[in-house]
């Protein structure tokens, strides 16, 4: 792909900034890249991740998202109910492709400049071994699963006990995910 298409290339525009988004009075804005998000992003990335894990709780106990939990459990069983399989697919397809959205607008937002180079084959498989890790059946197997990730909140904690910690999260987090299949293979969450 030829990044001199775009204005500013790889680096990015070099138009005036973009104001400072608000919210109900509240500045949302990052003062530079550098600098850590003001607490009313986080705030507002917070409630946004509740409000999906709540969504995705609620449709599972409704009509549509017993359909779905019967396609993944059985795609032929299914049909033979009366659900048409490759439409429930096409719609978890656009519900999993806005949460995903959301969260990529809030990444973008947060790192300011976003490339593909921040998105390597690694940190994606690293990412689906500790989805699998956590339990991918279930919304709490998500919020695991985001903890144990490369700056998530359970590797900083460790790394501040045991300096280091971290250069071994590839390692722990591979022999998590065998002991996860053999031992659980629902994940840590469970059913």
């Amino acid at each position: 792909m030829h990044y001199d298409l775009f204005p500013g290339g790889s680096s990015g525009s070099t138009e005036p900034p973009v104001a400072a988004p608000r919210l109900f009075g509240l500045n949302l804005g990052i003062n530079s890249p550098t600098d850590y998000p003001r607490p009313a992003f986080g705030i507002l990335a917070a409630v946004l991740a509740a409000l999906c894990c709540y969504s995705v709780g609620k449709l599972r106990t409704r009509d549509f998202g017993r359909r779905m939990l019967a396609v993944r459990s059985s795609e032929r069983a299914a049909a033979a109910g009366g659900i048409r399989s490759g439409r429930i697919k096409l719609q978890a397809f656009a519900i999993s492709g806005m949460a995903a959205g959301l969260g990529g607008a809030l990444v973008a937002y947060l790192f300011v400049n976003i490339s593909y180079v921040s998105f390597t084959t690694d940190s994606g498989l690293q990412y689906l071994s500790l989805s699998y890790l956590g339990g991918i059946t279930s919304v709490a197997g998500g919020l695991i699963a985001a903890a144990t990730t490369t700056g998530g909140i359970v590797l900083q904690a460790f790394d501040s006990w045991i300096p280091g910690f971290n250069t071994y999260a590839f390692l722990i987090g591979g022999l998590g995910v065998i002991l996860t299949a053999i031992l659980n293979p629902d994940g840590i969450a469970g059913p």
